[in-house]
């Protein structure tokens, strides 16, 4: 986002059907579906938005900065996990 492709914003959407999308837009319902890329998580995956229920984030075209932070958490069938951290500033800590 911070490169300003298109003079757009770009966001991630976590949807209720294991379904992962980047976008370009200012927000998903409005987005320009032709620039979607999803990814159909499989079933033996649970990807959990946090306290936050972050299952959209925007981040800024020009500062790159998210529209929200917090821990996804994705996990397996067999009990492993590993939380994605989105900060305040923009990183993806994992």
């Amino acid at each position: 986002a911070i490169a300003a492709v298109d003079d757009q914003s770009w966001g991630i959407n976590i949807g209720v059907d294991n379904q992962i999308t980047m976008y370009r837009g200012s927000d998903f319902a409005s987005r320009d579906t032709s620039y979607d890329e999803t990814v159909n998580v499989p079933s033996t995956i649970t990807v959990s938005k946090g306290t936050n229920d972050i299952s959209q984030i925007i981040f800024n075209k020009f500062t790159g900065l998210p529209s929200a932070s917090g821990v996804i958490t994705i996990r397996d069938n067999a009990g492993r996990s590993k939380e994605i951290t989105i900060t305040q500033q923009g990183t993806v800590d994992y």
